[in-house]
Formats: structure tokens, C-alpha cells, sequence
């Protein structure tokens, strides 16, 4: 059994995403290898204007980036999430403040830029390395987590920025910045920042072995695989034709743009996922919502239909249980067209809503309806339904309870949504009742859509019910 498992793991064929990611590296290194043992194959592009437009772009693909990953730690809560959006958020600045910013002020050469600029892609590789591999559990405070990492991305590019500039006069770049990439000497330059380069392309390469060991079910990790990867050969080709160091575009910086262009990848991937997830809590939370109006309505309607029924084939039904059995079927009718009118692709406008709502209600109990209902208003479709429920409950308690021979419906829209159902019935003490179900309903009813139901009667004096809507 157990050499029949080893057998099937041998037998087991990799997921094309990570044979896809084996022949990157396998491309990515031949063509770092090649620029290093010839010069005629290496980009030499020396434009001011294409390296500000270069770095500023990765700086803004950098932020949108951190951006997401704050957003995904926000409901994740995840400790590695975190990580990688304070990584990002260190290039992000890195890459606005120590080589955008130059560029535009011609400083690109100068021993401060490229000092800073690589040890924030240090940090930011060594983040991201740690990230990659850190265990995925949620912060027991993840606020005071994502603002100790606002303080420490912030201090790190601060301390980056205050020693590198103390340091300035002390530090050489150890190449010539008007000498083409294909010019230069292979591993030339400073000692100390061919290896600053040498050890983020370390940390890049363990960055990108951690994402493709927990990527299975996470396609943002797959493309951060993908980017850390190239990072990686971005970093190698660095250190040994030192192009980074000077405002020539070489082939490290066309690898070190695919890294940028992997992540906006994984951020539109990400995007788009969330949108569908979106759409499909929306449909859920549809459903649910209709379920309910079922449940509370046209459910409540039927079964007392039939025990009534069932009452009256026994022989047991007075005249007034016939009548409110007959009251009841057409209650169920309502609600049936009010929910048919819900889930209808062109659904009624709101004054014909309202009006079939009340002129119903009024109808059979009656009494006279006076509407006053402006055209053309333009609500979302669970305000609309909304304001026709509480409509139709209030003119029916107007008739079954108050007495009611004149009801005054209004709808005005001016600093807020406000419907009024006004009648001239008995009235009663709102202090002194509950309300029973019928309010209960209408006021659940308006706080769903974010409304607020007030009732002013007295006895003797009719009723109105006010609903304001923002």
C-alpha cells in the first residue's frame, strides 16, 4: 500500500502553473547568463525621460499593490498579509523616493540614490523572503499590527533616507555612469553594493520558493511567485553587469519591470475575484431577503388559509372566519404580485407601486385614497419595495382598526425620501400599545433600507405614519 502511494506521488504531474514558473527561471537565467558572458546581447538605453517614466510606473504598480494586500489583511487578519504589504509598501516608497524623485531632478547617478534605492530593495526582499514563509494565523490585535507596520515601513525608509544622506559624501558608486552596460566590466563597481544586490536577489530567490510552496489555493501568491522570481534575476543581472547603478536601461531593468508587471497581474486577478465574490453575496443576500418576505408573508398567509379551511370543511367556521379566510386569500394575492413585481426584470416605477399598494388596499376595505406621489423618482429596487409594504400594511391597519374612511398618502423627496399614510380614523395611544406586528413589520421594514417609521396618533384625533429615508 505504501509503495503503491510513493508510486502515485512520482506518477503525479506538476500543475502547469509550476512548470510554467520552472521554464521562466530556466529562460530568465539563461538570458542573465548570456548578458554577463557577452556584451553584444545586453540593452544599453540611456533616456533620461524612459528611466523617470520607468521608476515612477513602478512606483504607482508598487502602491496599488500594497494597497490591495492592506485591503486583503483588513478581512484576513492573516500575519503574512500583513508582512507582504509592509514589503511592497517599503518599494512602493523606495522607488518614489530614492529613484523617481531623481530621476526627475537628473540626481540618477548620484552615490544617494543608489545607496538608498537598493537597500530599501534589501528590506523589501528580505520582507518579503520572511513573508513568504511565515505561518498564516490571524492577529489577536490586528489594528495595533497594521499600525506598528505603518510605523516600521515609515521609520525603515526614514532611516534608510537620514543615514544614506549623512553618509552621502562618503559613499562612491564605483562605476562610470557614462559607460554603456555593454561597456562594462562583469561584477565591477563597489564590493559592497555588487553584494547588497547579490543578497536581495538571494532574498527574492527564497522569496519565490516560499510563494510557489503555499501558492496550491491562493492565484495572488502564484503571481507573486512569478514577480519575486524575476526580481530574483533582476538582482543577479545587477550584480554582474552593475546597469542599476546609472541611468542606462538595461536587461535587469526590463526583469525588474515583469516583476512589477506580475504583481498588477495578481492585483487585477485579485480585483476581479473580489468583484465576483461581490456579485455573489449579492445574489445570496437576494435570496435570503426574498426567503424572508416568503416566510413573513405569503407563508404566514397560506397556513392560516389552510387551518381555516380546514375549519370550515368540519363544519366549524362562523361567518367571520369566512370573511377573514377571504380577507386572507387576498392578502396572499398581494403578497404573491408584490413579489412577482420584486423579482421582475423592469420592475414598476415607484408611483405605480405605491398606487397599486394602497389603491388595493383601499379598495377592498372601502375607503377613499387620496395619492400624492411625484413622478419619475428613482430609488433602488428594495427601497421601492419597501415603501409599497409599508404602504399597503398601513392603509390596511387604517381599515381594520381605526375606522378609517379617508386616507392621504404623500411621498416628497427633498432633503431626505419622506412618505406619509394619513388617516382620519379613531386613532389610538402609540405609549400604551406595541403596535402588534404590522408596526413591527413596517418599522423593520424601513431600518433595512436605512429609513427611519415614526407614528403620531391619539384618540379621537387619526393616525400618521411618517417614513424619512436619507
Amino acid at each position: 500500500m505504501g509503495e503503491n502511494r510513493v508510486v502515485g506521488a512520482w506518477n503525479r504531474r506538476p500543475p502547469a502553473w509550476q512548470l510554467a514558473l520552472v521554464g521562466l527561471a530556466l529562460l530568465a537565467g539563461a538570458a542573465t547568463l548570456l548578458t554577463a558572458l557577452e556584451p553584444a546581447t545586453r540593452l544599453a538605453e540611456r533616456n533620461l525621460a524612459v528611466q523617470a517614466s520607468y521608476e515612477t510606473a513602478a512606483a504607482l504598480v508598487a502602491s496599488l499593490v500594497a494597497y490591495l494586500l492592506a485591503g486583503r489583511y483588513g478581512r484576513t487578519r492573516a500575519r503574512r498579509d500583513l508582512i507582504l504589504a509592509a514589503a511592497v509598501s517599503v518599494l512602493a516608497l523606495s522607488n518614489l523616493l530614492f529613484t523617481a524623485v531623481p530621476d526627475m531632478t537628473g540626481a540618477r547617478d548620484g552615490p544617494f540614490a543608489v545607496w538608498a534605492s537598493t537597500l530599501g530593495t534589501l528590506v523589501a526582499a528580505s520582507a518579503l523572503a520572511l513573508g513568504s514563509f511565515v505561518p498564516d494565523r490571524r492577529l489577536p490585535s490586528p489594528r495595533r499590527a497594521a499600525a506598528v507596520a505603518v510605523v516600521a515601513v515609515l521609520a525603515t525608509v526614514a532611516t534608510i533616507a537620514a543615514v544614506t544622506g549623512a553618509l552621502e559624501d562618503t559613499l562612491t558608486v564605483g562605476i562610470d555612469p557614462e559607460k554603456a552596460p555593454d561597456e562594462a566590466r562583469v561584477v565591477g563597481g563597489n564590493g559592497v553594493l555588487l553584494t547588497l544586490n547579490l543578497v536581495a536577489g538571494i532574498g527574492y530567490a527564497v522569496a519565490a520558493a516560499g510563494f510557489l510552496r503555499r501558492a496550491a489555493g491562493d492565484e495572488l501568491l502564484r503571481w507573486f511567485a512569478v514577480g519575486t522570481l524575476l526580481a530574483a534575476f533582476a538582482r543577479f543581472n545587477y550584480f554582474l553587469v552593475p546597469s542599476s547603478l546609472s541611468a542606462w536601461l538595461s536587461t535587469g531593468d526590463v526583469l525588474r519591470m515583469a516583476f512589477y508587471l506580475a504583481l498588477l497581474a495578481g492585483a487585477v486577478r485579485e480585483i476581479g475575484a473580489y468583484q465576483r465574490g461581490i456579485a455573489v453575496m449579492a445574489m445570496l443576500d437576494e435570496r435570503r431577503r426574498v426567503a424572508r418576505d416568503l416566510h413573513d408573508g405569503l407563508a404566514q398567509e397560506l397556513a392560516y388559509i389552510a387551518t381555516a379551511s380546514d375549519r370550515a370543511a368540519a363544519g366549524k367556521a362562523s361567518p367571520a372566519g369566512l370573511s377573514m379566510l377571504g380577507t386572507a386569500a387576498q392578502r396572499a394575492m398581494e403578497e404573491a404580485r408584490m413579489l412577482i413585481d420584486a423579482l421582475a426584470a423592469d420592475p414598476a416605477p415607484l408611483e405605480e407601486a405605491l398606487a397599486a399598494a394602497a389603491g388595493d388596499a383601499a379598495a377592498r376595505a372601502g375607503i377613499a385614497l387620496r395619492l400624492e406621489v411625484p413622478a419619475g423618482l428613482d430609488v433602488p429596487p428594495r427601497t421601492r419595495e419597501a415603501l409599497a409594504r409599508i404602504v399597503r400594511e398601513a392603509v390596511n391597519n387604517a381599515a381594520r382598526h381605526s375606522g378609517a374612511r379617508n386616507v392621504r398618502v404623500t411621498l416628497t423627496a427633498q432633503d431626505a425620501l419622506v412618505l406619509r399614510v394619513v388617516d382620519d380614523g379613531r386613532g389610538f395611544d402609540p405609549a400604551a400599545t406595541d403596535g402588534g406586528f404590522g408596526l413591527t413589520s413596517m418599522r423593520d421594514r424601513a431600518s433595512a433600507v436605512g429609513g427611519e417609521l415614526r407614528i403620531a396618533s391619539r384618540p379621537g384625533g387619526g393616525t400618521e405614519v411618517r417614513v424619512a429615508i436619507p
